[in-house]
């Protein structure tokens, strides 16, 4: 039960990453993120499998963002855009959380080390490539509006 509702509230927040402006906002989203499917993970899984998950996502996209965060100004706070976040996560969040299979039925615990390339854990893999992917249009969207160094050249 708990990883669902870690799973629909990890989709919430995927789907509206896309709506930050904010680099130090979108880092926030990003540790929340992989804080919630390194759990994810640990629960049907092995906590080792979660805790490196858990450190790929903080190696690999924080150090990205400290970057960024160092690169560009800082940005008010649009509260619309905020406004618009909320409300379209928190439907969404339901929606997930209502359709969502019985994952309780699932034991890896007793698997091979290697039981996460199965078919049936084929879902929070490519959940992360989607979160991977969502950051990269955000990273994308937000150098190309705020002129920021890491703008394309013309």
């Amino acid at each position: 039960m708990l990883s669902i509702l870690l799973f629909s509230i990890m989709s919430s927040l995927a789907a509206t990453l896309v709506l930050t402006t904010s680099p130090i906002i979108l880092g926030v989203w990003i540790i929340l993120i992989s804080f919630m499917m390194s759990m994810t993970v640990a629960l049907n899984s092995t906590t080792w499998l979660g805790l490196m998950v858990f450190l790929i996502y903080v190696g690999g996209l924080l150090v990205m963002f400290s970057y960024f965060v160092a690169l560009t100004p800082n940005l008010l706070m649009d509260a619309k855009t905020v406004m618009y976040a909320l409300f379209f996560s928190i439907p969404l969040f339901f929606f997930l959380y209502k359709n969502m299979p019985d994952l309780t039925s699932f034991s890896t615990k007793t698997q091979a080390p290697l039981s996460f390339l199965m078919e049936q854990n084929l879902s929070p893999i490519l959940f992360i490539a989607l979160v991977l992917f969502f950051a990269l249009v955000a990273v994308v969207k937000m150098c190309s509006k705020s002129s920021s160094p890491l703008r394309p050249f013309n």
